[in-house]
């Protein structure tokens, strides 16, 4: 579903800017010496997760790049990608082509110095559940420890206790925002907006509606690179 269909759907805002990000299809969209920059479709898993599994976008991009594939990571099976998106989440995502990259990038993100912003369209007014208590109600910022929940800790919700996450928010309107995290958590910008009343449009888990989900990684950027999918032209049309 291309970005304007996505937003009629849910009635929010047309900007004229945007270009169509939820795109049909995965496909590397550039190589430097250090990275490969690949787009993820919905409905694909980044890496996948057990050893052997097929349709990932790690082993799509490995055809063509075979170095993103090499066994150097947590798990064998993730090879040099350095960041996942949730499978329903579409946008960018970075692999290394070197060891030296990958322990080079890592640095970065253990620093705050790998950045993602993501596209997130919402429904305010279809919220799933409850406003998380300890949320202080900054409509810019939203800070919380997770911890999975539910039957094969599946969910995550937010909690007072632990690591803290931050998910900056940069409103377009009241149904769009750009999300930005330097440290991630599974889940964290739909388990964010929805325990602020914002579930993201098409959120099965933590929203409601089907079709393709309302979040989409736009961004990246870290020492030596900086890619915005607002700043290219005809992405759609890339090999």
């Amino acid at each position: 579903m291309s970005t304007k269909a996505l937003l009629t759907a849910v009635q929010t805002i047309t900007l004229a800017h945007m270009k169509d990000f939820f795109l049909p299809r995965s496909f590397c969209l550039m190589a430097t010496c250090d990275l490969v920059i690949a787009y993820k479709k919905a409905g694909q898993h980044t890496v996948p997760l057990v050893q052997g599994e097929g349709g990932s976008l790690l082993e799509e991009i490995g055809q063509a790049h075979e170095e993103i594939l090499a066994p150097y990571g947590k798990k064998a099976c993730e090879g040099l990608a350095l960041h996942r998106l949730d499978s329903q989440t579409s946008g960018l995502v970075a692999f290394a082509r070197t060891k030296e990259a990958y322990e080079r990038m890592l640095g970065f993100q253990d620093s705050d110095r790998f950045i993602k912003r993501y596209l997130a369209l919402t429904r305010p007014e279809d919220p799933q559940g409850p406003s998380w208590p300890f949320f202080d109600q900054d409509p810019k910022r939203i800070t919380s420890a997770f911890r999975a929940f539910g039957p094969g800790r599946r969910l995550v919700r937010p909690t007072g206790q632990g690591r803290l996450y931050t998910t900056e928010l940069d409103w377009l309107d009241d149904k769009a925002c750009i999300a930005t995290l330097a440290q991630g958590f599974r889940h964290q910008v739909r388990v964010h907006l929805a325990w602020s009343r914002h579930p993201i449009a098409n959120d099965a888990l933590y929203g409601s509606g089907q079709g393709t989900m309302g979040l989409c990684c736009i961004a990246l950027e870290a020492p030596g690179i900086r890619i915005d999918l607002r700043e290219l032209e005809d992405i759609d049309e890339r090999p």
